[in-house]
């Protein structure tokens, strides 16, 4: 009766692990009732006759690893996770061929939580993948996510060096499972690829959140060669492990599940964002120092990490053939999620410019401003008259946001070549929205510092910014037009009349503007 109970999912935590303790043998109660809790005793449990207890172990033994990491960044926990790590794992692996399916479902979802080591849990899993039981099967496919899902036992401030084998193990571990995570991606069944590419994504948010090993919480003698060359050891065959599967992610983004490709796309977007040079804008909202974003550009890998980023960033210039066609198909969310990955592939997607350029012309406001803030981010290709076309009639796009987008882009990206829309970025600085007319001005202020003179075309419309009510767009017109030197000499009687400006700023701005102005 208890077993049947069991598989039809009524018993709560508490009661199976009551349920256990009360047929665990009379020796083992009558010497240490508590004992059930320990996981060494759990261990032995795996092997009761009664599949209601073996079951109940593997469940508590789940619950005792998630609640001795809980205590992480604690000197005195290695012992405990370590043998949850190595003999309950090993353990747990034997019962995954348990004639009781529900021993095997939670044998699977325990191998998750005792974190066993890589090499044991790939060969328990294939097998559980492959299970005549489909519940035992999709705890297998969500067991790989919790498996990877490392992100808060490892991330944050290093504190002591004992924090470093863990980080060293999941390396470890994203090496062993790779084969196994291949095979996950290539089944057939939508379930186990869901769980596969749930899978992906926890590991490299792990990734992307592993400490610093020079750590700035702890005494650096304490961080010695010997302490750190385990995880260096291990980060490239990590890195190399992942970028095996990026040719089967892009296989998997053009499966027939809408749901599907977005995911795909999106791990291939968090495998960019590892490498990703820019800073880390929310920490330095923050009050942090201002690190980079990705992980493996930050200092304490050395060389290590510079040939990581190299080989991340060789992988996923060979997926860009791969899921530009999804920028043709609908739906929009599935295009808007290309753009986004591409966005921070950056200039290796360099020859996805075409596909990208076509959609600003997209039917969907959002899908426009998506494809120019991606062109920016990709870069001057050197050949970019094409891309500076088609920016510079976003310019005067009905949707405000893609009109002040286009603006930023031309600005930002392609300076040196915008002198095809000057005439545009003037009409724009002089409008009526404030938003759109300070994004043009910001604009001609990085187009007049390198082109000086030849922006002369953009003079009208600063002229109408140094009358704007916004105060950021008076500050900023007279240094535009300063930069633009003598052929600047139309806005000469404005430049005289913001010299009466209530603004200080403003007033010495376009003084200084005058001065350069006249200066033949």
């Amino acid at each position: 009766m208890a077993s049947r109970t069991l598989r039809g999912g009524r018993l709560s935590f508490l009661t199976v692990g009551l349920l256990s303790l009360a047929m665990l043998p009379d020796t083992v109660t009558a010497q240490q009732p508590p004992t059930v809790l320990r996981p060494e005793a759990l261990v032995r449990d795996l092997d009761s006759s009664d599949p209601v207890v073996r079951a109940a172990s593997a469940s508590l033994l789940a619950q005792v690893a998630e609640s001795s990491r809980g205590r992480r960044f604690r000197p005195g926990t290695e012992g405990e996770l370590a043998f949850l790590r190595q003999a309950a794992g090993a353990a747990l692996a034997r019962k995954v061929t348990d004639p009781d399916s529900e021993v095997r479902r939670a044998a699977v979802v325990a191998l998750a939580q005792v974190r066993a080591e890589g090499t044991v849990v790939a060969a328990a899993w294939s097998k559980a993948l492959a299970d005549a039981d489909s519940a035992v099967r999709q705890a297998a496919a969500s067991a790989l996510r919790m498996y990877f899902d490392r992100s808060y036992e490892l991330g944050g401030p290093l504190s002591y060096p004992g924090q470093l084998p863990p980080v060293a193990h999941f390396l470890q571990d994203v090496h062993a499972l790779t084969p196994l995570l291949r095979q996950s991606l290539e089944s057939e069944d939508p379930v186990i690829r869901q769980g596969s590419l749930r899978a992906l994504e926890a590991l490299l948010d792990t990734m992307e959140n592993l400490p610093e090993i020079t750590g700035r919480n702890i005494d650096p003698l304490a961080i010695t060669e010997e302490v750190t060359e385990p995880v260096r050891q291990a980060i490239l065959p990590a890195v190399s492990a992942i970028c095996s599967l990026l040719p089967v992610v892009v296989s998997v983004a053009h499966t027939e599940s809408e749901q599907t490709r977005r995911h795909a796309v999106l791990v291939l977007e968090k495998t960019a964002v590892l490498c990703d040079p820019r800073p880390d804008l929310f920490e330095r909202r923050e009050g942090g120092t201002g690190r980079l974003r990705g992980r493996l550009h930050r200092g304490d890998l050395g060389a290590v990490g510079t040939e990581a980023i190299t080989r991340i960033q060789e992988g996923l210039k060979e997926t860009v053939p791969g899921i530009l066609p999804l920028l043709r198909q609908p739906p929009d969310e599935v295009r808007l999620a290309v753009l986004d990955a591409l966005e921070v592939f950056g200039p290796i997607a360099s020859q996805a410019v075409p596909d990208v350029r076509e959609q600003l012309r997209h039917s969907d406001r959002f899908v426009r401003w998506a494809s120019a803030r991606t062109l920016a981010a990709i870069g001057p290709t050197g050949n970019d008259r094409a891309t500076v076309a088609a920016l510079t009639e976003l310019v005067g796009d009905d949707d405000l946001d893609v009109a002040i987008a286009a603006c930023r882009y031309l600005g930002h990206a392609f300076a040196k070549d915008c002198r095809p829309a000057l005439s545009a970025l003037s009409r724009a600085a002089a409008s009526e929205e404030r938003q759109l007319q300070y994004a043009a001005v910001s604009a001609l202020e990085e187009i007049a510092a390198l082109l000086k003179g030849e922006a002369r075309e953009a003079v009208p419309g600063l002229v109408v910014a140094l009358r704007s009510p916004d105060l950021k767009t008076r500050q900023l017109a007279p240094l535009v037009l300063g930069d633009i030197g003598p052929e600047a000499e139309p806005a000469v009687p404005a430049l005289q009349k913001a010299l009466q400006d209530e603004d200080p700023d403003v007033r010495q701005r376009a003084a200084q503007a005058l001065l350069k102005i006249r200066s033949r």
